[in-house]
């Protein structure tokens, strides 16, 4: 093992994902640098594709499914986040930027694309958390989306 590999910090391990989970992921990493501040793409489609031109998932991703999520969670934020408000025991801004960015994404889907399964929009939503969050981060992320799902399913929203 060379000295390099053994010093270099581990990436997260996501075997085996679908085109549609690593869109779900590039669009997660697109939000979570606009939630840092990093908004240098926003509105501007050709800056992200740059951003995201040398990033292994979109290199593999569903790039249809992408420009669904990405383009309807820019077209949607201001309502998705107005409807994350009620759910969230913080303010948006205290929430962290990992968990805010998985949480708009998957409001979005759970929202507008109701061709995917609350069941599988949920799942993803945790195993992002799980993968990229903090240590119990998929706990939050979880009981956010489930009382989500559960107003969608009402008809509530």
């Amino acid at each position: 093992m060379s000295e390099s590999s053994s010093t270099a910090a581990p990436r997260p391990r996501k075997p085996g994902l679908s085109g549609r989970s690593r869109s779900r992921v590039c669009v997660m990493k697109c939000f979570y640098q606009y939630f840092l501040g990093e908004d240098s793409f926003k509105g501007n489609y050709s800056d992200l594709r740059s951003f995201l031109d040398s990033d292994i998932d979109y290199l593999r991703c569903n790039k249809d499914y992408f420009e669904v999520l990405f383009s309807g969670v820019c077209d949607h934020l201001e309502k998705i986040l107005e409807c994350l408000i009620k759910y969230l025991d913080r303010p948006v801004s205290s929430v962290t930027p990992i968990e805010i960015s998985i949480l708009v994404v998957s409001v979005f889907e759970l929202l507008y694309e109701r061709n995917v399964p609350a069941p599988v929009v949920i799942n993803e939503g945790i195993e992002l958390a799980k993968v990229y969050g903090g240590t119990d981060g998929y706990k939050y992320v979880n009981n956010v989306l489930d009382k989500v799902f559960s107003d969608v399913k009402a008809g509530l929203m």
